[in-house]
């Protein structure tokens, strides 16, 4: 704000010390009371705000349409009366997968017994919250890739009854089910993003993919295993409402347990009534056994909008900003050109001007400016929407729609700006 004040109070300053008397003489003779190219600034600086204000009016509702698109956006599940909870367990505590197994069955089986309680699950990774775990993998049946050159996939483990649980749509096959438990065939469920990067065109039930065995509780991978596809669901989203790209695959956690373990819990009820009820179920379990992090997947999901919303609402002010100091320019600039030629318009109107002729001349000058703004901030808001391009969704970077709105917004700013001081005038 000070270098602001410096910059633009200095040349005015530096104007009226050192006056150019011939200038003014001349400019007198004419009837002319402002120097040319002081008005050429005023001008000049004008154009620059109509631009600006395009460039981050376009900004603004290009993001303001992509977070429209976000909501009506199918998440792949139902998060309505869901609640989600963490379940911190340690190695320590239960080192032997299988008893950490029926341990968990017995959580699932206490907090589905609650009154309201339509279903539990398990998940190592909630909806929206990322991968969890990411392994390399390679298909059976085709050139066996090593490790490094294996295309990576999320790996979630989750109870069978977790696609009941979040209503996930099964497209192909049946779902995880009680019988997949340890020492049967591992099978695994794949999201539709994998079964169209891998298997376009032809069916990808009972092919198998190949994957190392993640050690309970350690950092490290074991055996390899081959997962036999039964079923292909739809694409649950991962990380974020925008996500459309992660491919992954679900297996039980009865066949590869987790520590890192997530308690879902949908319900008749709206879920924050549950959040007693369910502490007290776990402590009939285990009083030990610590919660972390209870929210409703509502939240989960308008949490996964937050920076969208934040960005929007930040361009959005900003844009309001400009077109407000677009249009004071403007107005600004007309009042004081038409103020400066009242002798000028007095001369024209004894000469027999008409006062519509005299208000459509002052006019035209502001409607020149906008004029020649507005073509700049067209060209300024291609780079921008290009800069926000990963931010974008359900939109593309050249958006006629909102250019249109956009251009018919600053149009009529300007011309209410330029009528104003021109009908004062007249």
């Amino acid at each position: 704000a000070l270098a602001t004040g410096l910059l633009f109070g200095a040349g005015p300053a530096v104007q009226a010390t050192s006056p150019d008397l011939v200038d003014s003489l001349k400019e007198g003779s004419t009837g002319a009371t402002t120097n040319t190219a002081a008005r050429h600034m005023r001008s000049a600086l004008v154009v620059a705000e109509i631009a600006l204000a395009f460039v981050l009016l376009v900004a603004s509702g290009l993001l303001m349409r992509s977070v429209f698109k976000l909501l009506d956006v199918d998440p792949g599940f139902d998060a309505t009366n869901v609640l989600t909870a963490g379940l911190p367990i340690s190695e320590g505590q239960h080192p032997d997968p299988v008893e950490l197994n029926a341990y968990l069955r017995s959580i699932s089986a206490a907090v589905e017994s609650l009154p309201g309680v339509r279903n539990t699950a398990m998940t190592s990774a909630l909806p929206l919250q990322g991968w969890g775990y990411g392994v390399g993998y390679s298909i059976a049946g085709r050139e066996l890739l090593n490790q490094v050159d294996r295309r990576p996939v999320f790996f979630k483990m989750v109870s069978p009854s977790y696609f009941d649980a979040l209503g996930i749509k099964l497209l192909a096959g049946r779902v995880l089910s009680d019988n997949d438990v340890a020492g049967a065939p591992p099978v695994t469920v794949i999201n539709e993003s994998l079964a169209r990067r891998e298997f376009p065109g032809e069916d990808p039930l009972g092919h198998r993919i190949l994957v190392q065995e993640i050690v309970p509780g350690k950092t490290e991978f074991g055996r390899q295993i081959a997962w036999e596809i039964v079923g292909v669901i739809a694409g649950e989203k991962i990380n974020g409402l925008g996500d459309e790209i992660s491919t992954g695959m679900y297996v039980s956690n009865q066949q590869s347990p987790t520590y890192g373990i997530n308690l879902v819990v949908r319900a008749s009820l709206p879920p924050q009534s549950l959040r007693q009820a369910l502490r007290a179920a776990i402590d009939r379990v285990n009083k030990d056994q610590a919660l972390s992090d209870i929210r409703p997947l509502e939240q989960i999901v308008d949490q996964s909008m937050l920076a969208n919303r934040v960005t929007s609402t930040v361009f959005n002010a900003f844009a309001f900003l400009a077109v407000l100091l677009a249009a004071v320019g403007i107005y600004g600039v007309i009042s004081h050109t038409a103020a400066q030629r009242t002798h000028e318009m007095g001369i024209r109107a004894a000469l027999g001007a008409s006062a519509g002729h005299l208000r459509k001349l002052i006019f035209l000058g502001g409607i020149r400016l906008a004029l020649i703004g507005l073509p700049l901030g067209l060209i300024g808001s291609f780079a921008a929407a290009r800069t926000l391009s990963s931010m974008l969704y359900g939109i593309g970077t050249t958006d006629w729609l909102t250019i249109g709105v956009v251009t018919a917004v600053l149009s009529t700013v300007a011309a209410l700006a330029s009528f104003l001081p021109a009908r004062r005038m007249t």
